[in-house]
């Protein structure tokens, strides 16, 4: 209740409160014909109102890392790097070992 809270602390009637967020949420022509309402009011409103949203993103953004990390965690605890002697090489050594063994196996069928 941020919004109501400065609306209120700007010399806003507090039976008022539920039409000034109405009115915020119609935009700026909704609010000048509100009745009651100031310069000082309507600006500490709209600057309550950017917080709310400034507020409800950085949690939705720190709910996002949270599961994030939590993601990265679970990946990397139940990787397996045992197969890779070196991270990042052991899938090339595969790819070459496997085109190797191509190779050798064409060449003595040739040879037959």
């Amino acid at each position: 209740m941020l919004v109501p809270a400065a609306a209120i602390t700007a010399c806003l009637p507090a039976s008022s409160a539920k039409a000034l967020l109405a009115a915020l949420s119609l935009r700026s022509a909704a609010l000048a014909k509100m009745p009651g309402i100031t310069a000082k009011v309507a600006v500490a409103a709209g600057k309550a109102f950017q917080q709310s949203y400034v507020f409800g993103l950085r949690t939705t953004a720190l709910s996002s890392l949270s599961f994030g990390i939590i993601g990265i965690i679970g990946e990397l605890k139940f990787l397996d790097f045992s197969y890779y002697p070196v991270f990042g090489v052991g899938w090339r050594m595969k790819y070459f070992r496997a085109r190797r063994c191509q190779r050798l196996y064409f060449s003595l069928h040739l040879l037959q």
